[in-house]
């Protein structure tokens, strides 16, 4: 890992905690089968997480659309180019 890399995610984390730290209030999540007191901070990071997953989620059917178009062609492309040994054996005849 990099320095960068690892100062980034120390970054993070520090802005994480002071956050935390600042946002300790707790907040009542009600559910149908029932209430939950969390810390707001923890409520916060719950529902990034949840709507990085449903992102992730709703981008995937065209990832992996592209994805089954990028091999074909690629087994296309193979399919019409020469053998590169073939080529040479011809070359030198």
């Amino acid at each position: 890992m990099s320095i960068v890399r690892i100062a980034l995610i120390l970054l993070v984390v520090v802005a994480g905690l002071a956050f935390h730290v600042r946002n300790d209030q707790l907040v009542v999540v009600d559910f149908y089968l029932g209430n939950y007191e969390i810390p707001l901070s923890l409520a916060l990071a719950i529902a990034l997480l949840g709507g990085a997953v449903l992102g992730v989620l709703s981008g995937l059917p065209s990832w992996l659309k592209l994805k089954r178009a990028k091999a074909k062609l690629g087994r296309q492309l193979k399919a019409h180019q020469p053998d590169s040994q073939a080529s040479e054996e011809q070359s030198a005849d």
